[in-house]
């Protein structure tokens, strides 16, 4: 199965996913949930991008509100 990353909205913190993720976890999915706020759009693109490349496989990428844009 995909690991899959949560990626939390402007006014968020990984925590605020992290009921889903330990449900997720507890299924045996793999759940990376990264920190934003590195100053820029860039920065935090740049940020999950190196989340993503770090797994095995493609991930399922779910953004939330600006998590969105960062995904995007």
């Amino acid at each position: 199965m995909a690991a899959v990353v949560l990626i939390h909205g402007l006014y968020h913190r990984p925590e605020h996913f992290a009921v889903l993720a330990e449900r997720l976890r507890t299924d045996g999915t793999k759940v990376v949930v990264p920190e934003l706020h590195r100053g820029s759009l860039a920065a935090d693109t740049a940020a999950v991008q190196a989340v993503i490349d770090a797994l095995p496989e493609p991930p399922l990428v779910l953004g939330h509100s600006y998590g969105g844009s960062v995904i995007t």
